[in-house]
C-alpha cells in the first residue's frame, strides 16, 4: 500500500500575517475560511491586538457550535460573559463553550494582544 501524500506545512508570522489578512479575514490566520495551506474545518486561529482607548469594534457574539479559547499574551482588558463583566489581564485565558453569549473585547485597558482558538471552524 501506498502512502497518502501528506500536506506541505506553512510557517508564517502571526503579526505580520494576521496585519497582511485583516481586511479580508480580520486577522483570523488558520480556519474554514481560508485558502490552501491555512484551510481547515478543525480549527480556527486569530491573533488580536487592541491599543488602550482606540474603539475595539467588538460587539457581544455567540458561537452556536464552536468553543472558543481565548489566551491574553500582554496587557489587559475588560469584557463581558453572559451578563457578567470580567477582566482578562496578561497570562490568563477563557474557554466559552458554544451558545454562551460573550464579548471579550469591551475595552482595552492597556494595549493588549492575544489569539482566539475556535474548534471546529465554520467558515
Amino acid at each position: 500500500m501506498t502512502p497518502s501524500k501528506v500536506m506541505e506545512y506553512y510557517k508564517g508570522r502571526y503579526k505580520q500575517d494576521a496585519q497582511k489578512e485583516f481586511s479580508k479575514h480580520w486577522g483570523w490566520l488558520v480556519g474554514d475560511f481560508m485558502e490552501g495551506h491555512r484551510k481547515t474545518k478543525k480549527v480556527a486561529i486569530k491573533f488580536w491586538s487592541y491599543k488602550k482607548g482606540k474603539a475595539t469594534h467588538h460587539s457581544d457574539k455567540y458561537q452556536k457550535r464552536e468553543t472558543e479559547i481565548t489566551f491574553v499574551l500582554k496587557g489587559s482588558m475588560v469584557g463581558k460573559v453572559g451578563d457578567k463583566k470580567i477582566t482578562l489581564k496578561a497570562g490568563d485565558y477563557i474557554l466559552i463553550p458554544p451558545g454562551v453569549k460573550n464579548n471579550l473585547a469591551m475595552k482595552a485597558l492597556s494595549n493588549v494582544e492575544g489569539f482566539c482558538i475556535k474548534a471546529p471552524s465554520y467558515g
